[in-house]
């Protein structure tokens, strides 16, 4: 439980007077309560002795003011828990979601997102509930049961014997199920996970799905992984449902036992029907507290499985981030750069190369010779994966901030172009409040042969883009893709395919506006296409899996 703590504790204490404020009124309303049984129990033996009927005025004004009290500091308790059980839960999964993106580009490739989205969504959430709801509850229980049992101490000592008992039998019950509760919980929400994934897999993918006849084989593999869940579902179920046996079991042998005890002494005018009444409310208060507690240890082990799965995320190494910003870029080198995907064969072996302001190169090659990845260990994806240096104006990667400088000193186009499902504006400036110039703007419309597609648009650039771009062509998605890193007109510009959309007449337009852009740039195109390399200063092909040194063709 300390180590579910440890780990929320920031996000609890940034929300601290919301805390202080749920404690304190839920502490007030847990008191109030306390007084009704007592009330209660007097109300019963003056109605038995009393001959005057003005006390009953008196008990009804008391019961209606600590009523009308205690709902309105509930109401705001519950507000102050509700406000910091969102804020607190949405930074813990901030923080977590944070931390995943600057993990190994090798170790993202390999994950379910829709799995890992939902485990720690729920997971954050999860502990931020936990711990709130332990700082609301576990001090009101306590006093839910320390108060109640001092006054039962005062009018039965063989009643609060019963109760001592009965909190020993479920310390024992806690014992005995936790290594069980924790391995199904962990089992289920591992299964769960997957689930969604699979699920989400069905309305990703429809169009794939119908494209191939694949419905009925589609829905048989959710129809697997929805049965796997089951099984783990029915085990938790089990499990549950023992440990809730257990607790109603105990508290119908206390019950009982209590029945016995204090009806012998009532018998025996040991005790009123009013004491008698008072005893058993509170009896019934501390039972459910207990209750609590047993139920606080089935929780525990709850969270420690939502705990061990993020604290897994959080354990793994983020990749090397430097301090160091560059004004400008003017030249970039690969050194004795050695390079393989987990180990197996190498992709570059002692590689050398460098780009220079002032230059355009184009990288050549067949499919699978590792250009892209040359781009990539190029803008630092692979900054702790590989051997050699790669060099900027001679400053070593690993020393500068890369996410600064690609956001400010790097375009790229990738070959499957990503866009937002945002307006078309944001996904050409990625800000909210980045203005682009008009002029500037229609230009490059004009070169990338977007002029029809855009007069089209009933709402220009606030268009927005369906999810997974499905309102768009692919030719469409490549050149709004290109337009994005003209428009951003960074120190370096990195154009991964860039004329798989474009004809004749914008291969020349792009050609001439790389051309006059040059003079203060490094541009690296990679292609397939040897007629638009041709006129470019380098071109560097890359041969096979090993990597070549730059040769002219």
């Amino acid at each position: 439980m300390f180590k579910i703590f440890s780990l929320c504790k920031s996000y609890l204490l940034k929300q601290l007077p919301r805390l202080i404020i749920m404690i304190f009124f839920s502490l007030f309303v847990t008191t109030t309560s306390l007084i009704f049984p007592y009330v209660s129990g007097n109300f019963i033996d003056m109605l038995l002795t009393s001959n005057d009927t003005n006390f009953i005025f008196k008990y009804m004004i008391i019961t209606v003011v600590f009523g009308i009290i205690g709902i309105i500091c509930g109401f705001i308790s519950e507000r102050a828990y509700i406000k910091m059980q969102t804020i607190a839960g949405y930074s813990l999964n901030a923080e977590v979601i944070r931390h995943v993106q600057k993990l190994p580009i090798s170790f993202i490739k390999e994950q379910n997102m829709v799995y890992l989205n939902q485990q720690i969504n729920n997971d954050s959430n999860s502990l931020i509930i936990f711990c709130i709801n332990f700082l609301k509850s576990f001090i009101s229980n306590f006093v839910l049961v320390v108060l109640p049992l001092y006054v039962i101490f005062m009018l039965s000592s063989s009643a609060v014997l019963i109760i001592l008992i009965n909190l020993a039998l479920y310390c024992i019950g806690y014992h005995l199920f936790k290594k069980m509760v924790y391995k199904v919980n962990f089992q289920f929400k591992e299964s769960q996970s997957i689930f969604f994934s699979k699920l989400h897999e069905q309305l990703a993918n429809i169009e794939f799905i119908r494209t191939q006849g694949l419905l009925n084989k589609f829905i048989t593999r959710l129809d697997y992984q929805f049965n796997f869940l089951l099984l783990k579902v029915l085990n938790l179920q089990v499990v549950n449902y023992s440990y809730s046996t257990y607790d109603k079991l105990l508290a119908m042998f206390s019950q009982i036992t209590l029945m016995f005890v204090c009806g012998v002494q009532i018998v025996n005018g040991d005790l009123t029907i009013g004491e008698f009444t008072i005893i058993l409310s509170y009896f019934t208060i501390i039972s459910n507290s207990v209750r609590y507690y047993f139920s606080l240890g089935q929780s525990i082990q709850e969270n420690l499985v939502s705990y061990t799965r993020l604290t897994n995320l959080l354990d793994i190494k983020q990749y090397s981030q430097g301090n160091t910003h560059l004004q400008m870029i003017s030249k970039i080198e690969l050194k004795n750069v050695s390079f393989s995907y987990d180990g197996n064969i190498s992709v570059y072996k002692n590689y050398d190369i460098k780009f220079e302001k002032g230059k355009t190169y184009a990288i050549l090659g067949p499919n699978g010779a590792g250009k892209s990845t040359l781009t990539n260990l190029v803008i630092g994806l692979f900054i702790d994966e590989f051997t050699g240096e790669i060099l900027y104006n001679s400053k070593s990667i690993k020393s500068l901030n890369m996410l600064n400088i690609l956001g400010k000193n790097i375009a790229v186009s990738e070959q499957e172009p990503f866009l937002l499902a945002e307006t078309i504006r944001y996904n050409l400036t990625l800000a909210d409040n980045f203005t682009v110039s008009e002029e500037k703007l229609q230009l490059l419309i004009e070169l990338l042969g977007l002029t029809t597609f855009f007069t089209g648009l009933q709402d220009g650039l606030n268009t927005v883009i369906n999810e997974d771009s499905t309102n768009l062509s692919g030719g469409e998605k490549q050149k709004l893709s290109l337009l994005r890193v003209l428009l951003k007109d960074s120190d370096v510009m990195i154009l991964d395919e860039p004329t798989s959309a474009l004809d004749d007449f914008g291969k020349n337009n792009l050609l001439n506006y790389l051309n006059k852009l040059k003079s203060n740039k490094i541009i690296i195109v990679v292609t397939h296409d040897r007629s638009f390399a041709e006129n470019f200063d380098e071109k560097v092909y890359i041969t096979h899996r090993n990597g070549m040194l730059p040769e002219n063709l």
